[in-house]
């Protein structure tokens, strides 16, 4: 018998899943979940068509966006996520605000699209069954996104401030086609009381993905982490310490910005080197740097590294640190070892991007010889425990 043949005559909460592993009455996450998720989950897995880039522009441009479908095994789990999370938090909404938004205050400060603060661009978590170089990414916004109930659909003003946000934000840095956009009709919005939309970009670079979304995972790709992540989060909280004696919370807060600026400044400093052989461009090297995110992003590390100099210098304290030597020559008077306030603001800023990244490496270096050495590990975790448990 064919798969497709024995897949027919199974309940649609056995579809796709492995004979010695199916369930002999309906999981509670499977229960009264409607005919159209019971459909979708119910198609063999080997018979779903993932769309194409034409075939998605068609659906959105057609409006026929009801004729999206995640992959029979992807919906499965995405609504077991589900059903877990209403468990856990009371709704998906309330997950969504309090894990993934990480919004306090959801009243908007300003106009649609005039506070950068009032919007959050994520992944969305469980994307529909589409090519795997489509990038498919949840624009959330504090304000109203302006409907017309009668029509079930987007009032031309707000589809025209729409259509600027992402021609600002998504088309001056992808090619046009490469991007389009739509809003869920509302009898399809899984989560209604928040206001989002979508955008599919094709094939876009992967440094700018990380750079709009702030370096998000989806939901549906979290499982085993990658340890380089978070032993760059480990090592700018390090720094950070070391250096202006606060920690940056890149761990407790899941901050991505300063990973983010170091890796622009990296790539950057790549095109930069490129000059070298074209010697007669240089010239022109200033003003297009000037108008580069990688020069916007360097004068907003550049402030925030004075901010936090200024505020270090002020503090009283015996800690050791790499500013308290820069007190230390200030207290002697010996100009030879002294620093200006700017030299000390640049220096500290520079440990920030240089320091980091040494330190995240050695970090991950590390960690892969414990796991390959697991006798020193336990070693490790005995020592530790034991001196500062």
């Amino acid at each position: 018998m064919t798969e497709a043949k024995e897949n027919a005559k199974l309940p649609y909460w056995q579809v796709n899943v492995p004979e010695n592993q199916r369930p002999a009455t309906c999981p509670q996450f499977l229960r009264e979940i409607g005919t159209r998720n019971e459909e979708m989950i119910s198609v063999p897995e080997d018979e779903f068509h993932r769309l194409t880039w034409p075939e998605v522009q068609e659906l959105i441009k057609t409006n026929r966006i009801d004729l999206f479908r995640r992959a029979p095994a992807d919906h499965r789990r995405y609504l077991a996520f589900s059903h877990q999370l209403k468990k856990e938090y009371g709704s998906v909404m309330d997950f969504v605000a309090q894990k993934r938004l990480k919004w306090t205050e959801m009243k908007p400060r300003a106009a649609p699209f005039e506070d950068p603060d009032d919007i959050t661009i994520l992944y969305n978590d469980w994307p529909y069954g589409i090519d795997e170089k489509i990038i498919h990414l949840v624009v959330w916004t504090k304000f109203e996104l302006e409907d017309d109930k009668e029509k079930d659909d987007l009032t031309p003003r707000m589809r025209r401030e729409i259509d600027e946000y992402v021609d600002k934000t998504f088309r001056s840095r992808i090619p046009p086609e490469n991007i389009i956009w739509f809003k869920n009709w509302s009898s399809l919005k899984s989560i209604h009381a928040m206001e989002h939309f979508h955008v599919m970009l094709n094939d876009p670079d992967t440094d700018f993905i990380q750079e709009v979304t702030k370096g998000d995972v989806p939901a549906a790709e979290k499982g085993p982490q990658i340890m380089v992540s978070w032993n760059e989060f480990v090592a700018f909280d390090i720094i950070g310490n070391l250096t202006f004696e606060e920690s940056l919370k890149c761990i407790s807060s899941g901050n991505k910005e300063y990973i983010s600026f170091r890796n622009v400044i990296f790539k950057a400093g790549k095109r930069i080197n490129a000059f070298k052989y074209l010697p007669h461009l240089t010239p022109l090297m200033g003003p297009v740097l000037q108008r580069s995110k990688a020069f916007q992003q360097r004068m907003e590390s550049f402030h925030n590294a004075a901010a936090m100099v200024v505020k270090r210098m002020a503090t009283k304290t015996d800690r050791k640190d790499f500013i308290s030597y820069a007190l230390q020559a200030m207290e002697k008077s010996d100009p030879s070892t002294m620093m200006s306030n700017e030299e000390k603001k640049s220096s500290y800023e520079v440990l920030m991007v240089a320091g980091s990244e040494t330190t995240a490496t050695q970090l991950s270096g590390i960690t892969y010889q414990l796991m390959k050495n697991l006798d020193i590990l336990e070693n490790l975790v005995t020592e530790i425990r034991s001196t500062f448990a």
